[in-house]
């Protein structure tokens, strides 16, 4: 039985949902700002110095334009900081806790509370809702499409969906796998149940509704368009996007492996930081085939059969064409990844098929998106940690949604661990190297310096050029400053008052000895796993308390500061 929604859960949901806000906006601006910040951030700055010339020039590597959009109107009515350029982030990362509303139909009370909280204090949920990403507007995106199912009159459904989809297509290209996703399931549903599935029911919608719908096409190809053409000035945005140039770059990024990884990557960073991650999963395998014995040995059984066969193949070196496929087609790097592999596929497809069977659409349709998004994001060659949140919140939803009203204790104990992580990632070690979310953080010390020298620009009291690898995050911090220069290829003269290059930069050891004070400053720290070392105390140690099992990596700065510089003013 559905339960009755009142008054005190609605007090009780926006007061949880104003304090995950008020929370996330704590020190949002305290911490360096990242690489890819500096990016996204300085892009976003460009379109709002100079609107007519600065637009967002659609590259794959910066993702969908929406972004560069969304973040000048927050600098326009805030200023340009730190704060502002991350509060789009929280914002609409925020939108996350109308899910379990959204869904609150298929849960009790205690666990529509329970989910709640799990979004709300979710270690990798809170950290890149303070961080900014493409994915948190993405998530919104999600959020509108299951908004846009609840409403029954055609036009606004139609209208709705449409902006979900398109803008989910203008903030990045993972539109093309959730779409994939869905024509997947679509099919894979009909396959099996025919005239009760969803795709019949859709097709019969868009019969009924045609006028609504050809206005949703209308509509995903006006907002598509309007963000990647910057308001229909840049055409070649549209040609970008209608011509595959994302496929073309991502499927080239997927061969390279530029940032590398195991498979098991997203399954590990889950488990690193989300409590309730490896319980879950563990609980499920059980549980499920406890419930359905017959596919224990028609799935589970063989699957892991195949997996210690090759594994095995993998250690005694029998077939090597066998492994070659593995490692260079499948991704597959370490023992973990052959298991993970033929366990996640067939499960995926088995327990989908079960709920289908069942008429437990709810369940079918949250366990495929759980297993495709968690085997998706684990063969994809690049690895970044960011991406492991789309199997953690399908995970999360259905988690709560299988377990329904049972173990409530358990999953309020996951949830206190789950509130200690976030302390841990958000609180002890925001941009520390030991947390793997940080992904080559830029330093505190390098920050203070590039502030510092940012003052005196802004006095004009000084010039500076940045050279190389200090380009970024540096720009974000300089940009428009009056004697701000940036090359990689510029001869210094003595008209630079502050130079900061690479460390082995020949050329500036050689010349600027006789009038400069070098100092070298840390850039970005990082810590980059090995994971053949992994074992379960490994693992065990750095969840309970961040400390890595190898060393941590480090990239310094050289900071070229004239001798006679004049006296710094540290008036703000």
């Amino acid at each position: 039985m559905v339960w009755k929604w009142q008054r005190k859960d609605t007090f009780l949901f926006l007061t949880i949902l104003f304090l995950t806000f008020f929370l996330r906006l704590l020190f949002l601006g305290d911490r360096p700002l990242h690489h890819d910040e500096s990016l996204h951030g300085a892009y976003s700055l460009y379109y709002f110095s100079n609107s007519l010339t600065g637009f967002y020039k659609y590259d794959p590597l910066l993702h969908g334009p929406l972004l560069y959009h969304i973040v000048p109107w927050f600098y326009w009515i805030f200023g340009i900081s730190k704060f502002s350029l991350r509060l789009p982030a929280v914002i609409f990362s925020t939108t996350l806790l109308f899910i379990p509303y959204l869904l609150k139909r298929y849960l009790t009370r205690n666990h529509f509370y329970l989910f709640l909280l799990f979004l709300a204090l979710g270690p990798t949920f809170t950290y890149w809702s303070r961080f900014l990403r493409h994915d948190n507007f993405v998530f919104s995106c999600f959020v509108l499409g299951l908004f846009a199912l609840k409403i029954k009159e055609p036009f606004l459904k139609s209208s709705i969906m449409a902006l979900a989809f398109s803008l989910h297509l203008s903030a990045k290209e993972n539109f093309y796998i959730h779409v994939l996703f869905l024509v997947a399931y679509l099919l894979f549903e009909y396959s099996i149940v025919r005239e009760d599935s969803l795709l019949i029911e859709l097709t019969r919608w868009f019969k009924r509704n045609i006028f609504a719908a050809a206005l949703g096409l209308l509509l995903f190809g006006l907002i598509s368009t309007h963000y990647y053409s910057a308001g229909f000035v840049y055409s070649k945005g549209i040609e970008d996007l209608m011509t595959g140039k994302a496929f073309r770059y991502w499927f080239e990024q997927h061969q390279r492996e530029r940032i590398a990884g195991p498979f098991s990557f997203p399954f590990l960073i889950n488990s690193f930081y989300e409590a309730w991650w490896v319980p879950f999963l563990i609980f499920h395998y059980f549980s499920f085939y406890k419930k359905y014995k017959n596919l224990l040995t028609r799935s589970f059984i063989p699957s892991l059969v195949m997996a210690t066969l090759i594994f095995m193949n993998s250690k005694l070196g029998l077939l090597s064409s066998v492994e070659n496929f593995c490692q260079n087609i499948l991704k597959i790097k370490i023992p973990l990844d052959y298991f993970l592999f033929f366990l996640f596929l067939p499960h995926g497809v088995s327990g989908t098929y079960i709920f289908i069977k069942r008429k437990q659409r709810y369940l079918a349709i949250s366990h495929f998106l759980f297993f495709a998004s968690l085997f998706t994001y684990s063969f994809l060659g690049e690895k970044v940690p960011w991406l492991a949140l789309y199997p953690a919140l399908f995970g999360i939803i259905y988690f709560m949604l299988s377990v329904k009203g049972k173990y409530t204790k358990l999953i309020l104990l996951l949830l206190l661990l789950t509130g200690y992580q976030s302390y841990l990632v958000n609180i002890k070690f925001p941009s520390s190297p030991k947390n793997l979310l940080t992904q080559v953080h830029t330093s505190v010390e390098f920050e203070e310096e590039v502030l510092k020298i940012q003052r005196q620009l802004r006095l004009k009291k000084a010039n500076a050029l940045i050279r190389y690898d200090s380009i970024w995050p540096t720009t974000w911090y300089l940009y428009n400053k009056q004697g701000f220069h940036y090359a990689s290829h510029l001869t210094p003269s003595n008209k630079y008052d502050y130079i900061l290059t690479n460390t082995y930069d020949n050329q500036m050891n050689q010349n600027l000895k006789s009038e400069y004070i070098k100092e070298v400053i840390p850039l970005r720290s990082w810590w980059l796993p090995n994971y053949e070392d992994l074992t379960f105390k490994n693992a065990l140690i750095y969840f309970l308390t961040k400390e890595p099992w190898g060393k941590v990596g480090h990239q310094n700065i050289a900071l070229w500061k004239r001798i006679t510089l004049p006296k710094e003013n540290t008036d703000k």
